[in-house]
Order: structure tokens, then C-alpha cells, then sequence
């Protein structure tokens, strides 16, 4: 049965871009989406660290090939990249949500997003953590594209990130630093293990933490 439900998934995906991946009101059981490979020299990080790569994405599945692609709700990476929300506004901007993900103090609330069908829009699983206050304190973002750009722009003009050059060709960092010079913010891309010219929109792997900007 799970062979079937792929076969029928990825003629979806290819033709019609990020909404296949995440569309309809319930997922497929046991259709896990795969885990974004951590860039190199990550995985000893620990995971409570904010600029680790985001932990493997459980829980978030596939849809059927019967369901329908208007289902789940498309927004703009500007309009849910932003810390001015609470836990209600996340209930109410997408039908099925994911909690019980707690992370130290933090609360976490976990969607599928999907930001349009172009080659350079997202798709894949953003978490919102929430800290005693009810403010969002942190943001992660673990999917693909086909396109960085805007996405850079977005994070360079709106929260600072700013590029840094390693070692490796095949990785891109952009981060934000605090006052005393520690990474609190970054951004990691690197080309997907396969690129396919017929699935133009996941040619990227993408890798987010967002921590909540310090007042002042």
C-alpha cells in the first residue's frame, strides 16, 4: 500500500510544486517526509543548542493522492517569519497542528508550510517554540526549494543575517550573531543529494533557526 501511495505522490509533486507535498485535510500514516541530511561538521552539535540544524521532522506526512491541493493554506514566508503571534493564531491559520513538541522551557507547535508554486517558494515543516510568556522565542524551518534567493533576502533585510564562508563549497551559512559574538540565528543550504531537472522545486535543502531578536 505504501508503494502505491508514492507512485501516485510523485507525478503530484513534480507537476504541480510545493502544494503537492503538503495538501489535504488528513496525512498518510506511515508516509514520513525525509529528514533533511544536517550539513557537515553539525551533527556533533547538541540539539539544545538554537544554531544546531533542526532534529529530524516526526510526525508530518504525506497526503493522499485523493486529496485535494486546496487544503492546506499557502502563506508567504514574510507573513509567518514573524514573532508578533501566540499559540491561537497558529490554531487558527492552519487546520491540523502538531504540539507536544517541548523543547527545555519551550512549547512547540509544528505546521506544514507551503509558501506559493513557484520554483523559489518553501515547502516543508515550520515549528513555532513558545516560551513561558506565550511569545514566540524561537523559529525552525526544515524543507526544500528550488530557489534561495528570496528566501536570503527576506532574512538579510528583515533580521540581519549576514553570509559566512567555510570550508566546504557546498554549503551556504548566513547567521546572526548577539552582542557577545555568539550565533543565535542561521540559515543553512546545500544542494539536494540528487537534483533532478523534473523536480525543479526541491533542488535545495533548507535548514532554519530563528531565535527571537533581543530587545534594544
Amino acid at each position: 500500500m505504501l508503494k502505491k501511495t508514492l507512485l501516485y505522490i510523485a507525478p503530484l509533486a513534480t507537476t504541480l510544486g510545493p502544494v503537492a507535498y503538503f495538501s489535504g485535510p488528513e496525512w498518510v500514516s506511515g508516509t514520513s517526509v525525509p529528514a533533511v541530511q544536517s550539513p557537515a561538521g553539525m551533527a556533533e552539535l547538541s540539539l539544545a543548542d538554537p544554531t544546531s540544524p533542526a532534529p529530524a521532522v516526526e510526525g508530518l506526512v504525506l497526503p493522499p493522492p485523493e486529496a485535494s491541493l486546496t487544503a492546506t493554506p499557502m502563506y508567504d514566508a514574510a507573513e509567518v517569519l514573524r514573532f508578533d503571534i501566540g499559540p491561537g493564531w497558529v490554531i487558527q491559520h492552519w487546520p491540523r497542528v502538531s504540539t507536544g513538541l517541548g523543547q527545555l522551557d519551550l512549547q512547540g507547535y509544528r505546521v506544514p508550510l507551503v509558501t506559493g508554486t513557484a520554483e523559489d517558494d518553501l515547502a516543508g515543516a515550520l515549528t513555532y517554540y513558545f516560551n513561558s510568556r506565550q511569545q514566540v522565542q524561537r523559529i525552525t524551518f526544515q524543507g526544500t526549494t528550488g530557489g534561495t534567493g528570496r528566501l536570503v533576502s527576506l532574512l538579510t533585510g528583515r533580521f540581519g543575517f549576514a553570509r559566512r564562508l567555510t570550508n566546504d563549497p557546498g554549503v551556504f551559512i548566513y547567521e546572526v550573531k548577539g552582542p557577545d559574538r555568539q550565533v543565535k540565528s542561521s540559515l543553512w543550504i546545500r544542494p539536494a543529494g540528487v537534483v533532478e531537472a523534473s523536480k525543479s522545486y526541491s533542488r535545495f535543502d533548507v535548514v532554519l533557526t530563528l531565535e527571537r531578536p533581543e530587545a534594544g
